[in-house]
C-alpha cells in the first residue's frame, strides 16, 4: 500500500460531522465544519477582547489628558519641565466622583472627564504628596 504524499488529495473523514471529503493529511475538518469553527472562534475573540472602537476611545481619552497637561505647570511651585507627570488633585474631596485616571480607563466620555478635571488642580508629585500630608491622609491610614 502506497503512503500518500502530504499534499496529495485523498478521502478524509471530518472529525466533527464524520462526513467523507477530499482533503490532504493536514486537513481534519470539512468546509462546513471549518467555517462553523472559524465563526465560533471569531465570536469568542470579539467577546474576550476589546473591539476597535474601545481601543480608539482609550487612545482618544489618553490624548485628551496629554493635550490638557501639555502647556500647564504645577499650580503650587510652577514646575513645568515634564508636564506629563503632573497629577490631578481634587480641591474638594466631597464632590469627587472618581479619579481622572480611572475615568480615562473606564472609557467615559470627554465631557465626564472634563467635568472631573474642572474639580481639580494640577500639581507636581512632590506638591501632591505635601497636600495629602497637610490633609492628614496618613492619620487616617494609621501611620505616624
Amino acid at each position: 500500500m502506497k503512503t500518500p504524499n502530504q499534499w496529495e488529495l485523498i478521502k478524509v473523514r471530518c472529525r466533527s460531522c464524520k462526513k467523507v471529503f477530499m482533503g490532504n493529511l493536514f486537513r481534519k475538518l470539512c468546509d462546513v465544519c471549518r467555517d462553523k469553527r472559524m465563526k465560533e472562534s471569531q465570536k469568542r475573540y470579539q467577546k474576550n477582547n476589546p473591539n476597535n472602537s474601545t481601543r480608539k476611545r482609550m487612545i482618544r481619552n489618553r490624548e485628551f489628558i496629554r493635550n490638557y497637561k501639555k502647556d500647564k505647570k504645577c499650580e503650587m511651585c510652577g514646575y513645568n519641565k515634564y508636564p506629563e507627570i503632573l497629577d490631578f488633585h481634587h480641591k474638594n474631596k466631597k464632590i469627587k466622583t472618581a479619579t481622572v485616571s480611572n475615568l480615562m480607563k473606564t472609557l467615559k466620555s470627554l465631557d465626564v472627564i472634563q467635568k472631573e478635571i474642572d474639580k481639580c488642580i494640577l500639581v507636581c508629585p512632590n506638591c501632591h504628596r505635601e497636600l495629602h500630608i497637610k490633609e492628614g491622609w496618613w492619620k487616617l491610614n494609621g501611620k505616624k
